[in-house]
């Protein structure tokens, strides 16, 4: 990985986490935003969580 790629990766990550709040559905969305989670991901363990 190239340092210029890494860089990049850093900002979507600062970037999503500026925007980021403390609820649940705006920190699942962070995650999603900033490709640690994918959404198929984030639907199962909001599905388990609710029941």
């Amino acid at each position: 990985m190239t340092q210029a790629a890494i860089q990049e990766q850093v900002n979507t990550i600062k970037a999503a986490t500026k925007k980021a709040l403390r609820s649940k559905e705006s920190t699942q969305k962070f995650l999603v935003d900033a490709g640690i989670i994918e959404e198929k991901e984030l639907s199962k363990d909001t599905k388990k969580k609710k029941k």
